[in-house]
C-alpha cells in the first residue's frame, strides 16, 4: 500500500511540477523542487532534536469564490518552511507560502507557525496530525491588501526515501476570520520534500562504554586495601560492579570486570513491541536453545541482560529494559528448568549499545536481550 501511494504521489508531483514551468513566476521555484529531488545523504538520523528545511507546492481550492471572484476556484500553492523535532513524534514548523489563483489577479501570502505530531517514530513512513495559525495577506482584484488571522488544522504524511530526506504530503484546511466581512475557507493541497541536519549524537561515547578497559590504573591502589576503592581481586573494578571476582590484579577487563574469555554473550532474537515487554510466542525456540545450551555448558552464574536503544527518555528505558529482562528469566526458570539462585536479571537501558544509534537498523539491534555465561 505505501509503495502504491508513493508512486502515485510521485506522479502528482511530476504533473505539479509541468503545470509550474508554464507560469512565469514558478519557474524559479520548480527549479528548487527539481534540486531537491536529488538531495540524498549516507548518514542516518533520528528526528529528536533535529532541523529541517523544505519546499512545497500544489493546487489551493477555494470553497467560497464570491469572496475573491466568482471564477476564482483554483489556485496553485507553493512555499518553503523550517521544521524542528524536539522528540522523535513531537515538533515544530515555521512556513511561508504564496497562493495565486488562476483566471484572476487575486493573491494569498500566509506566514504561520504550528505543531505536527509524528504517529509512528522511527518508521520510513508516518501519518501527520497538525495544526498551525498565523498571518494571512490577501490580494483583492483591485489590488487592495488586507491582513486577516487565520487557523489551519490538516493531515499528512512524510516518508524517508533517503536517511536524511523525507518526501511530504500534506492537505490542510484554512479559516480566514475576516473582520466585518465574509470569512474564506480554503484547501491546499501540498507535495514537498523536507532535509534534516543538526542534532548530537551520544552513540559513539555510548559504544565506548562497551568496549574492554582497566578501570583506574594499578597507581591508583594502594598497600592497604582499606584505603582503596573496594576491589577485592584488585582488577580495577569495584566489587559492587565486579561480576566476575576471581581476575588477576590490572587485567584487562571490561566494565562488568570481566576478561573477554571469562564469559560467553548469546544475544537472543526478540523482536518486542514498542512499549511491551511481552515475549512474542515466536521467540520461544529461540530461549528453549538458549536453556539448552545453558544446562550442556553447566554454567552456574547466568545474567539475563536487557538494552535499549537510545531513543526517548532513559529512566523510562531502563525501567522498559528491565522488564523485558526480567521477562525472559521467568520463562528461562519457570518453563524450561534454569536453577533462579544461578541466574539474575538486568536492564541497563541505552548505557550498553551494540553498535551505533544512527540508523532505524542499528537502533533495532540496541533493543535486544542477552544472556551473559560467566565462568
Amino acid at each position: 500500500m505505501v509503495p502504491g501511494l508513493i508512486l502515485l504521489s510521485l506522479v502528482l508531483l511530476s504533473l505539479i511540477f509541468l503545470s509550474l514551468i508554464f507560469l512565469n513566476s514558478s519557474r524559479i521555484f520548480a527549479s528548487f523542487i527539481l534540486c531537491l529531488l536529488l538531495v540524498t545523504s549516507l548518514q542516518a538520523l533520528t528526528l529528536k532534536d533535529k532541523t529541517g528545511v523544505g519546499l512545497q507546492v500544489g493546487p489551493e481550492l477555494v470553497f467560497n469564490p464570491k469572496v475573491f471572484r466568482k471564477d476564482t476556484k483554483l489556485g496553485v500553492n507553493m512555499g518553503a518552511h523550517i521544521r524542528h523535532h524536539f522528540t522523535e513524534r513531537s515538533g515544530f514548523d515555521v512556513a511561508y507560502d504564496r497562493s495565486e489563483f488562476l483566471k484572476s489577479k487575486v493573491a494569498a501570502e500566509v506566514l504561520s507557525i504550528g505543531y505536527r505530531y509524528r504517529f509512528r517514530a522511527e518508521q520510513n513512513f508516518s501519518p501527520i496530525l497538525k495544526v498551525a495559525t498565523g498571518l494571512g495577506l490577501q490580494r483583492n482584484l483591485g489590488g487592495e491588501t488586507n491582513a486577516h488571522f487565520l487557523i489551519e488544522p490538516g493531515i499528512g504524511m512524510d516518508y524517508f526515501f533517503a536517511e536524511r530526506t523525507s518526501f511530504d504530503a500534506d492537505v490542510d484546511y484554512r479559516y480566514f476570520f475576516r473582520k466585518g466581512k465574509v470569512s474564506s475557507h480554503t484547501l491546499p493541497v501540498s507535495l514537498g520534500f523536507t532535509y534534516y541536519f543538526g542534532g548530537n549524537s551520544n552513540a559513539s561515547g555510548q559504544a565506548a562504554n562497551s568496549k574492554s578497559y582497566t578501570r583506574y590504573p594499578d597507581a591508583n591502589l594502594t598497600a592497604n586495601p582499606g584505603d582503596a576503592i573496594k576491589d577485592s581481586d584488585r582488577d580495577g573494578i569495584q566489587d559492587q560492579d565486579d561480576r566476575c571476582s576471581r581476575t588477576k590484579r590490572g587485567a584487562k577487563v571490561d566494565a562488568d570486570g570481566c576478561r573477554p574469555s571469562d564469559k560467553t554473550t548469546i544475544d537472543l532474537k526478540i523482536l518486542f513491541k514498542t512499549a511491551s515487554a511481552e515475549v512474542p510466542s515466536l521467540s520461544l525456540s529461540d530461549i528453549e536453545s538458549a536453556a539448552q545450551k545453558i544446562k550442556d555448558l553447566d554454567e552456574d552464574s547466568i545474567e539475563v541482560e536487557g538494552h535499549t536503544d537510545n531513543t526517548g527518555n532513559e529512566a523510562k528505558n531502563v525501567k522498559l529494559s528491565q522488564a523485558r529482562a526480567e521477562a525472559v528469566k521467568s520463562l528461562l526458570v519457570s518453563k524450561y528448568g534454569v536453577a533462579e539462585k544461578n541466574i539474575r536479571a538486568t536492564g541497563f537501558g541505552s548505557a550498553r549499545p551494540k553498535g551505533s544509534n544512527d540508523s532505524v537498523e542499528d537502533r533495532k539491534q540496541n533493543r535486544r536481550v542477552s544472556l551473559v555465561l560467566r565462568k
